[in-house]
């Protein structure tokens, strides 16, 4: 109950952290000279963290207890609260992207969107389609694991003289793989989404009575997001975490370079 309670009032003050976050840390961002700033509030990123005030509540309710020896009533209301978180992410990965490019401004130019929540929903959809087939493949190769362990079970080290513990973590990676396709999947169509339906409102310049509209356009693919996050977590490991800032870098610029401007008039 005590981490339900903690978790409560840090959903509670997320929304002011981020808001505040977002405002300082655009206020000094900028490119050739021209700033950048977020028009938003605490009321903007509220309508975004609600669901983890809902899901804190809801732990509150209805507590997980399980004493490992029997599954009853109690233990499937515990799981309502993280049933319920599931169904809101991808309404949250929505919502918190739609805020960033909705409110958000380059100089004196509003960048706005035309993405929808339910086109992050079908991206989810699909990749909940991707995962059943995907796992067909990985518990395969889990199953011949595990009965190659059992095939050996007087002495599990002869195999290769492997360990009990390599074993199970070499069965892990087929899930691990399949991780890291959904998510580079579900990254990439999200960006290409709610990017390509943004465009930056550019106020006229006297004597032109209308302004005009620079559009953005992604082509981030999922491909290129597997070998970014692979690369990254293992140069992340083998440097000890010394790598990050690496990464983060790295990361970026697949973003930067995957990202397009199209006008009709000068920029």
């Amino acid at each position: 109950q005590h981490a339900a309670w903690l978790g409560l009032v840090l959903a509670v003050a997320t929304p002011w952290l981020v808001a505040t976050s977002l405002r300082v840390d655009l206020a000094n961002a900028g490119y050739r000279s021209v700033g950048v700033r977020w028009r938003g509030g605490v009321r903007d990123s509220l309508n975004v963290f609600w669901p983890f005030v809902a899901f804190a509540v809801l732990t509150l309710i209805f507590p997980l207890e399980f004493d490992g020896m029997s599954w009853g009533r109690e233990q499937w209301n515990g799981l309502i609260p993280t049933l319920v978180l599931a169904l809101l992410y991808p309404w949250f990965i929505a919502a918190y992207r739609l805020m960033l490019l909705g409110r958000s401004c380059y100089g004196n130019a509003n960048l706005s969107t035309r993405a929808s929540i339910r086109n992050v929903y079908a991206i989810y959809l699909r990749a909940t389609v991707l995962a059943l087939v995907l796992a067909v493949p990985a518990s395969i190769c889990t199953a011949l694991l595990v009965i190659l362990v059992k095939s050996r079970s007087i002495d599990p080290t002869a195999i290769l003289h492997w360990s009990t513990q390599a074993l199970f973590i070499l069965g892990l990676l087929p899930w691990a793989a399949v991780i890291l396709v959904l998510y580079a999947y579900t990254q990439s169509r999200v960006a290409n989404v709610t990017i390509s339906a943004s465009r930056f409102t550019v106020p006229p310049v006297p004597p032109a009575v209308a302004g005009s509209e620079v559009r953005l356009r992604s082509a981030l693919r999922m491909r290129a997001l597997v070998k970014l996050y692979l690369l990254n977590l293992l140069a992340v490991l083998a440097t000890a975490g010394l790598a990050i800032p690496w990464a983060a870098v790295r990361s970026a610029r697949v973003r930067a370079d995957a990202t397009t401007l199209v006008t009709l008039g000068s920029l």
